[in-house]
């Protein structure tokens, strides 16, 4: 058991950027290409022993040059064992949500559903939470997501 720590400020999701491009099949006049950048997710400080689960936000922001509507999605963790936070010696297990509510699991592999931006400049929070009750060192923990555009 590790004395009651604390993780530091710095726990950080980040959500890797990937570029679309153009609607395979679509006519000419409907292609288009989108950018997307990302802020982290960066959760509240987290209590190994404490009850309760640390939350926070990030986003996803798409900059699109037409105007047909996209689905956002976020790739499942890999390996099957869920999403993970990793330190250099420990691991914490998260989810994504695309709600504030936390009940709309987002990019977990299931039926989930995917997010729709239509606009041509929209952010789309993403909402993290990681389980209480997981007996961590402090440091700093890091994972990297995937975002899939579909046309």
């Amino acid at each position: 058991m590790h004395a009651a720590p604390r993780l530091r400020a710095g726990r950080t999701l980040r959500l890797a950027s990937i570029c679309a491009l153009a609607v395979a099949g679509a006519p000419q006049a409907l292609a288009q290409s989108c950018t997307v950048s990302t802020e982290p997710v960066l959760f509240d400080p987290y209590d190994p022993i404490g009850g309760a689960p640390a939350d926070g936000v990030g986003i996803v922001r798409l900059t699109c040059d037409g105007a047909v509507p996209v689905t956002v999605g976020l790739a499942p963790a890999n390996g099957g064992s869920g999403r993970l936070l990793r330190s250099a010696t420990d691991e914490l297990s998260y989810e994504l949500f695309a709600d504030p509510a936390r009940m709309l699991p987002w990019g977990d592999g299931t039926a989930a559903p995917a997010r729709r931006a239509s606009g041509p400049e929209e952010d789309l929070t993403v909402y993290g939470r990681i389980r209480p009750g997981q007996n961590v060192r402090d440091g700093s923990y890091t994972d990297s997501v995937t975002v899939i555009l579909s046309f």
